[in-house]
């Protein structure tokens, strides 16, 4: 007969179970809880893809343990410094930073970093920038999901309101993180668009 009050079988539930919770949990972005649904002490039974989950859920709340950063690997390392950057708004040390190991990390793990950088160049209304970091993200030959929303920003700024327009619309059909879908809701809002093309928006703005 099972033993089930033995410790290798709890661990073996759990190695087995709190992976497919802590996903749920990634879609309804309760980092809090995934961090309380994994102590300090048990993170090392669980594959590495749980691991990161966790390790950046605590550093999202603010309550990360340092150590636990050793198991992560580099480029996720670096991810986290440049968050802790943006946190404290010390935009020009972001920009160093991510430029000090940009061009010798896998042209895959490029893109984050990328999107960091047309955001900053929107923000500072360095469109001549943003045009370059745009040039070197696209001749990367990967797919850019999320370069529509971007680009809907930029042409904002530059005052082309209509090919920002349609931009936002392509994008909002395949949005799903809820903070691009208010600067979105926002842009309608701003420039008095009445038809916003998609529910998601209705639902971005009732949250």
């Amino acid at each position: 007969m099972l033993n089930v009050e033995t410790d290798d079988f709890k661990e073996s539930i759990k190695k087995r179970v709190v992976p497919h919770y802590i996903s749920c949990l990634l879609l309804c972005d309760d980092y809090a809880k995934i961090s309380m649904v994994v102590p300090k002490n048990d993170i090392t039974i669980y594959d590495l893809e749980t691991q990161r989950s966790v390790i950046f859920s605590r550093f999202i709340i603010g309550q990360p343990y340092e150590d636990e950063k050793e198991l992560l690997k580099k480029n996720d390392i670096y991810f986290i410094e440049i968050c802790d950057l943006l946190k404290n708004r010390k935009d020009k040390n972001v920009k160093e930073k991510i430029l000090s190991f940009l061009y010798d990390i896998e042209d895959n793990e490029k893109i984050r970093y990328y999107y960091i950088l047309l955001e900053m160049s929107i923000n500072t209304l360095d469109l001549g920038e943003y045009r370059n970091y745009r040039k070197e993200l696209m001749g990367l030959n990967i797919s850019c999901i999320d370069l529509e929303f971007y680009n809907a920003q930029y042409y904002e700024k530059e005052g082309n309101i209509e090919k920002s327009k349609q931009l936002y619309d392509m994008f909002i059909d395949k949005a799903t993180d809820t903070e691009m879908l208010l600067i979105a809701v926002s842009f309608y809002s701003r420039n008095k668009f009445t038809d916003m093309p998609h529910r998601k928006t209705q639902c971005a703005v009732s949250r």
